[in-house]
């Protein structure tokens, strides 16, 4: 009876899938370069990117696309591509990163992390370099979203940059662990993926995932 009990309480809470942590897009950012507007989901996924469409360079969006390690944005400043986190928690974060623009031609690129609660926490401009993007004490809310944002400043030409940041969460009060205590982190390269990285499991599912791991479902004595 309470093994049911505690069944029903969790299976009520909600029966709906939980939101995805990481979505890519584009988009802009607004006239005084606090947050993003017009965020737009990239239409194709080819395994290993997404993109405007199957054709690469897309007739309209050009080589936008994002992957595991980086990406390259659109051709003006409408069309900065997006890698946005979503957050999962109320507390605090650390960003942890590298931004590398590695060609001589061209006139770089232009990151930026912006909050959809707190704005803009910090940008960057890189060309034919690199250079650190390592934030501390980033206060979230659950479903606040923090977006990794890439322009191409006044020209698209040889834009191809390296950008996969990771954000941990930072010890204190209410922070949640995994095993062995460690602070939960996400790591925007190991956790890049397409549609079915994306489609969380709903409260029915996590259920019957337990389920399955328990004594009476694993072994027969």
């Amino acid at each position: 009876p309470t093994e049911l009990q505690l069944a029903v309480q969790f299976i009520s809470k909600s029966a709906v899938a939980n939101s995805p942590i990481w979505l890519y897009g584009y988009g802009n950012v607004t006239a005084d370069g606090q947050r993003v507007e017009n965020f737009t989901h990239f239409a194709h996924w080819t395994g290993s990117a997404w993109q405007g469409s199957a054709t690469f360079p897309d007739s309209k969006l050009s080589f936008l696309m994002l992957n595991k390690e980086g990406g390259h944005p659109g051709t003006d400043l409408q069309h900065a591509v997006i890698r946005r986190w979503v957050s999962p928690i109320n507390g605090t974060v650390q960003v942890m990163g590298t931004l590398i623009h590695p060609n001589k031609q061209g006139d770089g690129v232009h990151g930026a992390i912006l909050s959809s609660r707190l704005g803009k926490i910090a940008d960057w401009s890189v060309h034919a370099g690199r250079t650190d993007t390592n934030i501390q004490d980033i206060e979230v809310k659950k479903g606040d979203s923090l977006d990794f944002v890439v322009d191409c400043k006044a020209s698209q030409d040889f834009d191809a940059f390296q950008w996969s940041p990771t954000i941990k969460q930072m010890a204190g009060r209410g922070a949640k662990t995994v095993a062995n205590d460690h602070l939960l982190s996400w790591s925007a390269q190991s956790d890049f993926g397409g549609p079915d990285r994306q489609q969380s499991f709903s409260r029915w599912e996590k259920y019957l995932q337990l389920l399955m791991m328990t004594n009476e479902f694993c072994f027969v004595d």
